[in-house]
């Protein structure tokens, strides 16, 4: 007989209500019983009211996300296709781990769970389709263990599925040795089921069978090419290390071979007035995103004033706004990289032929009728077997709309990101840092009000616009492989190709 946990909390302190909600929800998933998830996820809400200590919090948001992904998987197998693209669980259950991922009492949490609530976005990003943040959260995790095996082994699993979007069949064969790796690291850890351990094992014997048996966790090769001399070598290190390469290679690490960007497109079936159309596009967002990308590296490596700022006469506005050639550099990046997100978005309308005005497409509103998601999404993206292009879908989300019906966007960040693109496109954006280039001299606790300004310090405006070029970074990526699934779905392979196994070893 089960041991039901109690269902009234009113008595219990906060650390007996979070073993209650923890045992209720384990118990609901247990049973495939929705309506007892449902009640945990009430007790979940009354538990939270009460205002609790920081590392609590973090915990209450990990179970909420467990509540969420145990409904999402019931629903899944009782009617909704696992290709059904919105569905509220994952929207619900990203924005709980992200709350216990970001929120201050994180690091208050012990090992386990500092590698669980990554692993566990890490493992959702991946689902959805955004494979690159996926990678990046099972970093986060292996960063607190190296060891930890649930995130070895779905990070070999990801690996998997980014392999298999791929074009280029030796990005291929790196990614699968790579996966291979991982997965006979993760098999020799301890895991958190048997189901799991399971699932790693049957990967691990597909992947060897793919590799020929050579796992390898970091390639030598790899590391053998020239990054060039002097401030090349300094500029390709950084965008090497940061992952901004247009190239799959460098998602798999700093490897000298990924300082390039070699992502394109593939050959298209288009009408005939399209002509060489998307390719040019898509050259020339490679070419705003490189741009935007040695902008950014100037920004942040270069501060010391420039010749262009000698001799110009600025008035001291006594608030402690500093100015400097560097500091718009940074600005111009973060405006040009997302930019490059509506851009895509009208390389999607087109490409899909969806029935959009030009001037009305952004990058978070293209996907749906009459741009707005009470419409629903458009019929020919409804449950679409297209992996990257999904993901594109779910990186579209991370951005802010004003209009209430898109609900708050999932990125905790996305408004103020939102805000600040405004300001930079129609008012301006006061920097702050503690030692101004015109005005010398710590910050002031308060400033005269300015209608027209928005305040932020130089080391926020520095990350936002680091993280706005991964995100285009990213999209760019998903868009090239979307595509690619697109065309490889409207002709058979090549047959030569087909004889030497390069298509459909990792299918």
């Amino acid at each position: 007989m089960v041991n039901h946990p109690p269902t009234d909390i009113t008595s219990l302190d906060d650390d007996q209500a979070l073993d209650a909600i923890g045992g209720l929800i384990d118990l609901g998933s247990d049973l495939g019983n929705p309506a007892t998830i449902e009640e945990a996820l009430t007790l979940v809400e009354h538990l939270r009211a009460r205002g609790l200590r920081s590392d609590r919090e973090a915990l209450l948001w990990y179970f909420t996300a467990n509540a969420w992904s145990s409904l999402r998987f019931m629903r899944t197998a009782a009617n909704r296709s696992v290709w059904e693209w919105e569905q509220p669980e994952f929207r619900e259950e990203v924005i709980a781990l992200r709350q216990a991922l970001h929120g201050e009492g994180f690091l208050r949490l012990n090992t386990v769970r500092r590698c669980q609530i990554p692993t566990n976005l890490g493992n959702l990003f991946s689902t959805v389709g955004r494979f690159i943040g996926a990678v990046e959260h099972y970093d986060r995790a292996l960063a607190e263990d190296a060891r930890f095996g649930m995130a070895l082994g779905n990070k070999a699993l990801c690996l998997t599925g980014y392999a298999r979007a791929l074009y280029d069949p030796g990005h291929r064969q790196v990614f699968a040795g790579m996966a291979s790796g991982l997965v006979e690291q993760a098999v020799s850890r301890p895991l958190e089921s048997e189901a799991a351990r399971t699932g790693f094992i049957q990967l691990a014997e597909d992947l060897r069978r793919v590799t020929n048996g050579h796992a390898c966790s970091e390639p030598e090769h790899l590391h053998s090419y020239s990054l060039g001399e002097g401030e090349e070598a300094t500029f390709r290190s950084w965008a090497l290390r940061e992952r901004l390469f247009l190239n799959p290679l460098n998602d798999l690490g700093p490897f000298e071979i990924a300082a390039n960007d070699i992502l394109h497109l593939p050959r298209m079936t288009v009408d005939f007035e399209i002509g060489t159309g998307f390719h040019g596009f898509y050259n020339q967002l490679k070419q705003e995103f490189a741009s935007a990308r040695w902008l950014l590296f100037e920004g942040l490596q270069r501060k010391e004033r420039h010749l262009v700022d000698r001799d110009l006469v600025l008035l001291d506005t006594l608030d402690g706004t500093a100015f400097g050639l560097s500091l718009e550099k940074l600005k111009l990046a973060l405006r040009s990289a997302y930019s490059l997100l509506d851009k895509s978005a009208v390389f999607l309308a087109t490409y899909f032929g969806l029935k959009v005005e030009a001037e009305k497409i952004n990058f978070r509103t293209v996907w749906y009728q009459k741009r707005h998601p009470k419409s629903g999404l458009w019929p020919l993206l409804v449950d679409r077997e297209n992996w990257p292009l999904r993901g594109l879908f779910w990186l579209a989300k991370d951005l802010h709309e004003a209009d209430p019906e898109y609900h708050a966007a999932i990125h905790p960040e996305a408004q103020e990101t939102a805000t600040l693109r405004n300001h930079l496109e129609h008012r301006y954006v006061k920097v702050l840092e503690k030692s101004s280039l015109w005005t010398p001299g710590p910050l002031p606790d308060e400033a005269p009000p300015d209608p027209f300004a928005l305040r932020i310090e130089r080391a926020a405006l520095e990350a936002k616009a680091l993280r706005m070029v991964k995100t285009a970074r990213a999209a760019l990526v998903y868009l090239s492989l979307a595509v690619h699934a697109e065309e490889r779905a409207k002709r058979p392979p090549d047959a030569h190709l087909v004889a030497r196994g390069e298509l459909t070893r990792l299918e």
